[in-house]
């Protein structure tokens, strides 16, 4: 399901946006934060806060991208 929202309720019913028109729907799956990246989508925006109240302006980093993908350890070239 597009960012990360159930297939079905805890009730069982299947999860729909009711009530509302498409282009709402869309707008509210688009500005929805997927389960898997809000902690670290959270982290970003408290680093971004402090360093903004730090006056701290443009700075480069050494942290990894957080939306990257993981790299599987064991993973083998398939031929």
């Amino acid at each position: 399901m597009l960012q990360s929202f159930p297939t079905h309720l805890p009730d069982g019913r299947p999860f729909q946006l009711e009530g509302c028109s498409d282009q709402k729907a869309r707008e509210y799956i688009g500005n929805a934060v997927p389960r898997e990246a809000q902690e670290e989508m959270g982290n970003v925006l408290l680093l971004a806060a402090a360093e903004a109240d730090a006056n701290v302006g443009f700075t480069l980093s050494w942290q990894p991208v957080w939306v990257a993908p993981e790299i599987e350890e064991n993973s083998q070239l398939i031929q």
